[in-house]
């Protein structure tokens, strides 16, 4: 996960996978919780200039939702 969130395709496609985006957090929880995640468990693939996830860009990533996480998964790592 530390390599995806370098990208901000990345960074918006963990906030909108079924699970992030129905979370029923608000928009800043939910961007602590995800940078929990990647500091305590990517922390070895996180960049050195990693950004934390804000509430904003969770607020903006949630309202594009993700039809087919699968589909943009694979297109993403090609």
């Amino acid at each position: 996960l530390g390599r995806m969130i370098t990208a901000p395709p990345g960074r918006g496609y963990l906030v909108r996978v079924p699970g992030s985006s129905q979370a029923l957090l608000n928009d800043a929880k939910l961007a602590a919780v995800i940078n929990w995640v990647l500091t305590e468990f990517n922390s070895a693939t996180l960049a050195d200039d990693f950004e934390p996830l804000t509430a904003e860009e969770v607020k903006r990533a949630r309202s594009d939702v993700l039809m087919d996480p699968l589909k943009f998964r694979a297109e993403f790592w090609r």
